[in-house]
């Protein structure tokens, strides 16, 4: 430590030979003074929203087959129909070749209520993508419940290859939280359907990603269901954990667990417990909010379009009844019919502050981690700063044990 002082403070040249000073050059910790790194990092942010990547996240259905006490959803659309979807093969025919790729993220409601929908449009962007030489990639998520080991097997088919699937720790406390419409558990059905898709598909590209809401009551329980996931996923090193606060994030049914939720002093005991225990955990999935860019919400990206089962085209997976979110809809003719003063104020609402600026996380999130939270006027407006910001020691920690572990391992 005192020797890197000293070349900090009073070195005009770096000694090449010392390993310490090298290692941490090579790595961008340390960068001649000459480097501009806040324009470095206003052009990245520039490519970032300027992706030439066409981004759907589609919503086959927006009914669903749980009723989650924290969810914002209304559950008041129905299945896409074939109107709507001969509306979007159109539009993604028609404007394939001005974008040199295609990502897909299927949402809901539950999409899997909706597989046919799935399946149907899928066939048809993976063809469209074929044709044109375009790359196409996908993704979901899905509460796991309709998840079937055969279903999984057609997901692959239509390189569905990232999966999220929330567990809100043990049975009891994911019983509690996460319903069926009728009100019933639903943790033993998709914990079945996770081990069975573990142990029968051999393929090593799928992931998936296990979320975990935490509440208070998770957070009592934490130790045990830890130790309950490590015996089921440790030795598949396709399942990573990922957990987040459980927070309001709009509607009226997450009122009735106000007291379960947990503020953000009281969320870093979270961290500090899963760092002391023992189980051998892929937390990796927390890194990818650290790269450059990594936390940049999509809403922020100027081709990233939300398309509702109806055919309301959206930027954000929130607040599907704000005026600002509808942000235009797909013709018959299979044309995106876009009011671009509403869709501006999406990619461009961050304005830089001096805290931004010098903020020593900006690289992350290019002060673009969500423009929901200055487009609504709700409790959306306390997610400015990425949650890996406000969590930053804790999460370092968090990884650099995930990382030992994998050396001792080796």
């Amino acid at each position: 430590k005192k020797q890197l002082e000293h070349y900090l403070s009073e070195a005009e040249i770096y000694p090449e030979e010392d390993a310490l000073l090298n290692a941490l050059v090579q790595a961008g910790f340390i960068v001649n003074f000459e480097v501009n790194e806040k324009a470095n990092r206003d052009l990245l942010r520039m490519q970032k929203i300027m992706d030439n990547k066409l981004q759907l996240i589609l919503l086959p259905t927006e009914q669903c087959n749980f009723r989650c006490k924290y969810c914002y959803e209304s559950f008041q659309k129905p299945k896409m129909d074939a109107e709507i979807q001969k509306r979007i093969i159109k539009f993604v025919s028609k404007n394939i070749h001005n974008y040199n790729g295609m990502r897909v993220a299927w949402f809901g409601g539950e999409p899997l209520e909706a597989f046919d929908v799935i399946e149907n449009l899928s066939q048809a962007f993976l063809k469209i993508c074929s044709m044109s030489k375009r790359s196409y990639w996908s993704s979901i998520i899905t509460n796991g419940y309709n998840m079937t080991l055969d279903v999984y097997k057609k997901m692959l088919q239509y390189q569905i290859l990232n999966t999220q699937v929330t567990i809100d720790g043990i049975k009891a406390t994911h019983d509690d939280k996460r319903v069926l419409a009728d009100g019933s558990g639903t943790f033993d059905v998709v914990i079945h359907n996770l081990l069975d898709i573990s142990r029968n598909i051999t393929d090593a590209l799928p992931r998936f990603v296990i979320r975990t809401n935490v509440t208070r009551e998770v957070y009592e329980n934490i130790e045990e269901y830890t130790a309950f996931y490590s015996r089921l996923f440790k030795d598949d090193k396709r399942f990573i954990f990922f957990i987040r606060p459980t927070g309001n994030w709009g509607g009226e049914r997450v009122i009735q667990i106000e007291d379960s939720l947990m503020n953000e002093n009281q969320f870093k005991l979270v961290y500090d417990t899963l760092y002391k225990q023992s189980q051998t955990i892929n937390y990796d999935f927390h890194a990818t909010f650290l790269e450059p860019a990594g936390s940049v919400c999509y809403a922020n990206i100027q081709n990233s379009f939300v398309i509702g089962s109806d055919g309301t085209v959206y930027k954000c997976t929130c607040n599907f009844d704000a005026e600002n979110n509808k942000i235009g809809f797909i013709n018959d003719k299979g044309d995106m019919i876009i009011d671009e003063n509403k869709h501006h104020q999406w990619l461009y609402v961050n304005q830089k502050s001096k805290a931004c600026d010098n903020c020593s996380f900006s690289c992350a999130c290019l002060s673009a981690n969500c423009p929901a939270a200055a487009n609504f006027s709700t409790e959306m407006r306390r997610l400015t700063c990425p949650a890996e910001k406000k969590y930053l020691k804790e999460t370092l920690l968090l990884l650099d044990k995930n990382h030992f572990i994998e050396i001792l391992e080796v």
